[in-house]
This record gives structure tokens, sequence and C-alpha cells, in this order.
């Protein structure tokens, strides 16, 4: 998963949605992403739409800031290797 978002940051691409239901494996054990809907190629720039998932997305956009759409990649990513790890979500309701 780490190497999949240095490659797509460093195309200066943010997904903007990654979450347990887009990550992919198959019958070979490779890792896949799907849907990239909300993807951006401004990643770099202070993004302002709110999209995402509630409860894999970062504070900034659930608080209507300008964000990173890289930072916020990173922060759905550790959501869910907490979830993968943990079995459930870091935050309640998605806050």
């Amino acid at each position: 998963m780490i190497d999949f978002l240095k490659y797509l940051h460093d195309k200066d691409i943010a997904h903007r949605d990654l979450k347990l239901d887009n990550m992919l494996v198959d019958e070979f054990l490779n890792f896949k992403v799907a849907d990239f809907g909300f993807a951006s190629a401004k990643a770099g720039n202070k993004l302002d739409t709110e999209v995402g998932t509630n409860c894999y997305i970062a504070p900034e956009i659930r608080e209507k800031k300008p964000y990173d759409g890289k930072k916020a990649d990173i922060f759905s990513t550790g959501v869910i290797l907490y979830a993968v790890v943990r079995g459930n979500f870091p935050f309640i309701n998605g806050k």
C-alpha cells in the first residue's frame, strides 16, 4: 500500500477516497486499488472539495479547511491499517 501511495504521489495524484472497499487482492496476492472517481491531479495544491468516506477522511476535510491531498491519503491509509489490525475503526461514528 505504501508503494502504491508513493507511486501515485510521485505523479502528483491524490486518490482522496482510500478505504477498505477500494482495496483489492487478486488470486496471486497482488494488491490493487479501485475507484479513482475522486482522484485529483493537483495533490500538492491545497484542495477544498469535501470528498471521501466519512470514517476515513482527515479532520481538516471534515472541518472544511483547505487540505493537502497527499496528506489526506496518508491519513486514510492509517485508518485502513488500524482497521485491518484492530478489526474496528479508530473513530466512533466517523468522529
